[in-house]
C-alpha cells in the first residue's frame, strides 16, 4: 500500500473522530518477480463547495503541482506548499471545517493553504512552519483540534436621529383626566401645547368651542403644516393619540384630522376646526363616547 493511499485512509478515519496515528501495515516486499508498481494519479473526488467560498489555491502560471512523494516507507510524509493530491483535499476540507480555510477546495497546496495551516498551528501551540507532518496531522484531525476563534466585529453605537425644530425626542406619557375637569382648565380662546405621540410633532392649538369635547384650531400656519404632515399630507378623520399640556400636566387625548365647522383663527392655512377628545368626552351629534377616540386616549396614556 502506498503512502498517498495511507494518508487518504488516515484522513478519512480521522474525520470520523480518530487521530491520524495508525499502525504500520505489512506489505510484500518488492522483488524482480513481484515489482511494486506505482499507480498513476487518481482522479480528484467531487467536492461540494460552500456557496460563499472564493477561488482557492491553484498553481501559478507555468508551475507544475508536485505530487506527494510515494514510496515503500509507511511513515506519514510531510505535505507542504507545491504538493497536490487527495491528501491535500483532506487537509483543505478539515481546515475549512475548523474555520481556517474559506476558499474553494482544490488538490493543490498553495499559499492560501500554507497560510491556513500556519494559522491552525499557532492556535494549537504547534511550530508554525506551514507544513503538515505527523504531529500537525494528528492535531488537525483530532477531536480536540481548536477551531479558529471568532473575532467579533465592532459595530458603532447608533446615534439617535436629531429631531427637527418643533419636534420632541421623547413624548411624555399622558395622564388620564376626565373631560369634566379638562373643560374647565382649557377655557375657550386660550392656547395649549399639543404633541403627536407617533411623530413627536409639537403644535399649539386654540380652543374655539365645543361642550362635549374640545373644538380646536392650529394657532399658526406652521402648526397646520405639522398637523397635516402627521396625516401623511392628506386630511382625514382617523384618530391619533396626542398629549395636551393642561394646567402644567401632560394629559392623554385624541385628535382627528379633518377640518370642519366654522373658521375662527385667521391666517392659519386651515378652514374649519378639528376635535380633541379626552377621557369620557362625547360626540356633539350623537352624544356618545367615540370608541376610537377613547382607544387613542388610552394609547396616549401608555395603555
Amino acid at each position: 500500500m502506498k503512502v498517498s493511499q495511507l494518508c487518504v485512509a488516515a484522513g478519512v478515519t480521522a474525520l470520523l473522530g480518530i487521530t491520524c496515528g495508525f499502525s504500520a501495515l505489512a506489505e510484500p516486499e518488492a522483488s524482480p518477480s513481484n515489482p511494486t508498481i506505482s499507480p498513476g494519479p487518481s482522479p480528484s473526488p467531487a467536492v461540494t463547495v460552500a456557496p460563499n467560498a472564493t477561488v482557492g489555491d491553484v498553481p501559478a502560471d507555468g508551475e507544475s503541482p508536485v505530487p506527494v512523494e510515494s514510496g515503500d516507507s509507511q511513515e506519514y510524509p510531510t505535505i507542504r506548499k507545491g504538493n497536490s493530491g487527495d491528501e491535500v483535499i483532506l487537509i483543505q476540507m478539515r481546515l475549512r471545517d475548523l474555520g481556517y480555510f474559506n476558499y474553494k477546495i482544490t488538490n493543490y497546496y498553495g499559499s492560501l493553504t500554507e497560510t491556513a495551516v500556519k494559522s491552525f498551528q499557532r492556535e494549537n501551540d504547534l511550530p508554525a512552519d506551514g507544513t503538515v507532518g505527523p504531529v500537525t496531522c494528528d492535531a488537525l484531525f483530532s477531536n480536540k483540534a481548536i477551531r479558529k476563534p471568532i473575532v467579533p466585529i465592532a459595530t458603532p453605537t447608533p446615534k439617535p436621529t436629531k429631531k427637527p425644530a418643533g419636534y420632541v425626542a421623547e413624548v411624555p406619557i399622558g395622564v388620564m383626566t376626565d373631560w369634566s375637569k379638562v373643560t374647565n382648565l382649557w377655557p375657550r380662546g386660550t392656547n395649549l401645547l399639543v404633541i403627536d405621540v407617533e411623530t413627536g410633532a409639537q403644535m399649539t392649538f386654540q380652543r374655539v368651542g365645543g361642550q362635549l369635547h374640545a373644538d380646536v384650531e392650529p394657532l399658526t400656519a406652521e402648526d397646520t403644516a405639522k398637523l397635516k404632515r402627521c396625516y401623511g399630507g392628506t386630511w382625514n378623520w382617523s384618530r391619533r393619540a396626542v398629549v395636551v399640556k393642561v394646567n402644567g400636566t401632560w394629559t392623554a387625548a385624541s385628535i382627528n384630522g379633518y377640518p370642519h365647522g366654522k373658521e375662527t383663527v385667521p391666517n392659519n392655512d386651515m378652514v374649519g376646526q378639528v376635535c380633541i377628545h379626552f377621557l369620557n368626552s362625547r360626540t356633539h351629534i350623537r352624544n356618545m363616547k367615540d370608541p376610537d377616540h377613547q382607544a387613542m386616549v388610552r394609547k396616549a396614556a401608555g395603555q
